[in-house]
């Protein structure tokens, strides 16, 4: 698949993959808002995921919600390489291969896995868009990664973590 979409209309995701079952509900309607916001008053119409469990799911599952009501929208999902989910549970393989096939495009970023891969998966999300909806509230890891990147890069950031009570911390 060809990347070839409109950089200023694009919004990519980011976030941890354990998201508290008690604050799942409240996530995804943040999601919902958002999404519709970026859509409805921005313009925004291509949505990219890392696909990767947790956020990434989340964000996905919205995103294909919102398409049922927009149909201009579309979702691509930015891959690390293939044979990256052989350790995840069967059902969230089974719940990314649903993604992948309601999905308008997908890419792998390599051919198999090598340092850094993920990290060129991380860049490419926020080279591609010109804002990032993130679940950030930890100070380490992937995400804190890519939100770096993104603020290195004068990117905007919206992180609906610091909307949610409870969940936000410097940590």
């Amino acid at each position: 698949m060809k990347l070839d979409f409109e950089r200023s209309l694009t919004c990519s995701f980011t976030g941890h993959r354990d998201i508290p079952d008690a604050k799942a509900a409240a996530l995804l309607e943040l999601l919902f808002k958002t999404i519709r916001t970026l859509h409805l008053e921005r313009g925004y119409c291509n949505f990219i995921c890392g696909g990767a469990v947790g956020f990434d799911q989340l964000a996905a599952e919205a995103v294909l919600a919102m398409r049922a009501l927009y149909p201009d929208i579309r979702l691509y999902l930015i891959l690390p390489f293939p044979g990256y989910d052989e350790k995840w549970e069967s059902w969230q393989r089974d719940a990314r291969d649903s993604l992948l096939r309601e999905a308008d495009g997908s890419i792998y970023m390599a051919k198999a896995h090598y340092p850094g891969v993920y990290y060129k998966r991380d860049r490419m999300l926020v080279n591609l868009s010109s804002v990032t909806v993130a679940y950030l509230h930890k100070k380490r890891g992937g995400t804190f990664y890519t939100a770096g990147y993104a603020f290195e890069s004068d990117h905007e950031i919206i992180n609906l973590a610091k909307e949610l009570p409870g969940v936000y911390n410097t940590k």
